[in-house]
């Protein structure tokens, strides 16, 4: 993302491949950014069946959690959480993204995720690559 940005959509894309289904999933936003109280999930339950039900508590952690055992996230689906931010980081800077995974038994990982925030140029094109972090649960 760019340097002073507004209405800035990041998802974080979770693959269960091997602990119990997931209950939850926690982002910590780091200093500089402002989550503009706006977070969506697509939740993937079977080849055919995605759901959005999942709530969504706090504002940092922002945590995402299923509303029943039967809407957790089981082993070899993925679901894509997303939080819109009002403001990103005034200065050219890497911010860490912390992001909680709790399973169904409680058990819980810790996944730092970095994101690299660039300089706004205001002369020409700004980055707009999208970039894909993917984390391997085992």
């Amino acid at each position: 993302t760019n340097t002073s940005s507004a209405n800035v959509e990041m998802t974080w894309t979770l693959t269960n491949n091997g602990c119990a289904a997931v209950n939850s999933v926690a982002i910590s936003v780091p200093a500089g950014w402002v989550w503009a109280n706006d977070a969506y999930s697509l939740v993937n339950l079977s080849a055919a069946s995605a759901i959005e039900t999942w709530g969504v508590s706090g504002t940092n952690p922002v945590t995402f959690t299923a509303p029943n055992s039967a809407s957790q996230l089981p082993q070899t689906f993925s679901g894509g959480f997303s939080l819109v931010f009002s403001a990103t980081p005034s200065s050219i800077t890497t911010s860490i993204f912390s992001v909680t995974v709790t399973d169904a038994n409680g058990a819980a990982v810790v996944i730092p995720v970095n994101v690299t925030v660039n300089p706004f140029l205001t002369g020409g094109l700004n980055n707009a690559t999208n970039k894909v972090w993917r984390e391997d649960f085992r």
